[in-house]
């Protein structure tokens, strides 16, 4: 379940930074001719090479339990999960062009740090030291030469800072993916089949609400306002993550033709 979730994590990696390259270089339309190419040829490779399942029972019959409120207090914590990571990374760029200064090909490279952890490392080292090698000529020369105003020394001090946080973003948040689906299943025992296809709507639901509240808190106040409905939004789940622990899986009864069979295999024994 893992290995198969690590897609999202993987096209989360590729596609952000890739899909704001084709953005810049083509426009908002050939980022979406490029969609819809990338989900032809998933259908395609789906319906090649994907093998048809046994069919595990009816939906009526395990929609009662895949719609049980254990599970739907788990697929709420889903929502909110990625609500809070998509109020804040729908609006990444403009927060980076506008708090930390970045502009170009640097705006997909603090985007691959979103699912490539190893990369925060270097990204911490090299912007803080441009500020100091520039500051020492103006003090020694400050008749000659002035300090150019404005806030782009504190805009490049908050570089690293966001790069972890994008790193960490990625690392912890999408990692909690196979977890909660596997939560899920468990909860929905018998229902486990029908509830498997739940999580991935939950996480839809999520990013449009995510996205519609961080649209609306930019617009409302400032670009650094949609990072803060994210963190309001990953408050709200920290309850829920705690008041979800320690649901039960059902207990599900044997039907009568399993009990005797059962008594009479013991019986034989």
């Amino acid at each position: 379940m893992g290995v198969v979730l690590s897609g999202v994590s993987v096209s989360a990696a590729v596609g952000v930074p890739l899909g704001t390259w084709v953005g810049q270089a083509l426009g908002w339309r050939g980022s979406f001719v490029g969609v819809v190419v990338l989900g032809v040829l998933a259908l395609i490779a789906i319906l090649a090479l994907v093998p048809s399942v046994p069919s595990t029972g009816g939906a009526a019959g395990q929609a009662r339990y895949a719609f049980a409120p254990r599970v739907l207090a788990v697929l709420g914590l889903n929502f909110l999960t990625f609500a809070a990571i998509f109020a804040a990374v729908t609006y990444i760029v403009p927060f980076l062009q506008h708090i930390t200064g970045i502009s170009g090909p640097l705006i997909s490279v603090f985007l691959l740090v979103y699912g490539n952890s190893y990369s925060s490392g270097h990204l911490r080292r090299r912007p803080v030291r441009r500020p100091k090698r520039r500051a020492h000529p103006a003090r020694r020369h400050h008749r000659c030469r002035s300090i150019p105003a404005g806030p782009q020394p504190r805009r490049r001090s908050r570089r690293p800072l966001v790069a972890l946080a994008l790193a960490a973003l990625g690392l912890f948040a999408m990692g909690m993916t196979p977890s909660i689906q596997y939560r899920v299943v468990s909860l929905a025992g018998p229902g486990g089949a029908l509830a498997s296809s739940l999580p991935a709507s939950a996480i839809n639901v999520g990013i449009a609400f995510g996205s519609t509240a961080g649209g609306l808190a930019i617009s409302t106040f400032t670009t650094s306002s949609a990072v803060i409905a994210g963190l309001v939004i990953a408050a709200l789940a920290v309850p829920v993550a705690v008041a979800t622990r320690h649901l039960k899986p059902p207990t599900v009864e044997t039907a009568p033709n399993q009990r005797a069979a059962k008594t009479s295999a013991e019986l034989t024994v």
